[in-house]
């Protein structure tokens, strides 16, 4: 849903699909997020998030259920436990392909995509693939914001 350009109080900072910033609010209007204006004196503690951490603790977790099921099926085949080998090469197996299949999903993803703010308590969140509009939102933000001091 796009906005109104009248529907727009004061000066406007960013106005693209479904968000809008202006020197007084942070407007979203997207499918499936919380619509509704927050005011920018309201908001504290702004934070941009990475991507790359949900990559990073995928790459560990996976690296350490490779491990488990080295070394655990190589202790495991010595001790003539064929059944504890066959479960423990299953179970962090299928860890193993997932924590794969998720870092292969977020390899060409763009690092920066979450900005958060607290809003009257509650904490709103503001995603996007698109690295280049993310900035422009994050940056349009930032200067409202520095504008309102």
């Amino acid at each position: 849903m796009d906005i109104d350009e009248d529907d727009l109080p004061g000066r406007v900072y960013y106005r693209g699909p479904g968000i809008a910033v202006t020197s007084d609010y942070f407007i979203l209007h997207e499918p499936g997020s919380a619509q509704g204006r927050l005011r920018l004196a309201d908001m504290r503690s702004l934070t941009v998030g990475h991507r790359a951490t949900k990559r990073r603790r995928n790459l560990l977790l996976g690296a350490a259920s490779l491990l488990i099921v080295v070394v655990g099926g190589l202790l495991a085949y010595q001790s003539g436990e064929k059944l504890v080998v066959a479960g423990l090469v299953g179970f962090f197996g299928s860890l193993l392909i997932h924590c794969v299949t998720s870092l292969v999903q977020t390899r060409n993803a763009p690092q920066w995509t979450l900005f958060c703010g607290i809003w009257d308590g509650q904490l709103r969140l503001y995603e996007s693939d698109d690295a280049r509009e993310f900035a422009r939102v994050v940056q349009a933000v930032k200067t409202a914001m520095r504008e309102r001091r």
